[in-house]
């Protein structure tokens, strides 16, 4: 019997589940450095919206057209970041509001380190450290959070037609089982 839930719910609810692990982790366990942080926040997205497709895929015999797969890996990538966004709202509203000044002090230290590996002179990491602070406070209203969203569904879009390109498969028009069997000249 056919699964009736659509393929990219399924998905998107596993990326939004993956991202509050990574999330909970990195607020909890162990910092992740913001580079470490966006790469995994660049590749989860990709990867669930990938799974969906293919699933779509090879659901409909190994035929994806590009509307289907773009359909299917937006939609995808929006139920997890939208789970990933709520998450962030109740945590730090609800549960635990002294983590933004936690993840600001943690942002802070990993700037302040990257820097002085820069070599960046002391008077331009604290004017950087200052800035950082002061747009971290900010950052985390629900508001700023839904408005991400906003961006991080328009970035989705993007990725998600790019992956449809490269991932369509359609049947081949000229395919003998299309066009009712074997061509007779006249």
């Amino acid at each position: 019997m056919k699964d009736l839930k659509p393929i990219w719910l399924k998905y998107g609810v596993l990326y939004g589940i993956v991202s509050i692990l990574i999330s909970l982790f990195s607020y909890y366990i162990s910092f992740i450095g913001l580079g470490l942080q966006t790469a995994i926040g660049f590749i989860v997205p990709i990867l669930f919206m990938y799974l969906a497709a293919k699933e779509l895929r090879e659901e409909n015999g190994g035929q994806l057209s590009f509307g289907a797969g773009l359909k299917e890996m937006f939609f995808t990538g929006l139920v997890g970041a939208a789970i990933s966004v709520l998450f962030t709202i109740v945590i730090i509203n609800f549960i635990d509001p002294g983590l933004i000044d936690k993840m600001t002090e943690m942002s802070v230290e990993s700037t302040r380190s990257m820097m002085e590996s820069l070599g960046v002179p002391d008077d331009q990491i604290e004017e950087a450290i200052e800035n950082a602070e002061e747009s971290a406070a900010s950052g985390f209203t629900p508001l700023n959070l839904m408005m991400g969203l906003v961006i991080s569904a328009v970035f989705t879009f993007i990725i998600a037609a790019v992956m449809a390109l490269i991932m369509k498969k359609e049947r081949d028009p000229f395919d003998d089982e299309n066009i009712g069997g074997e061509f007779k000249a006249v």
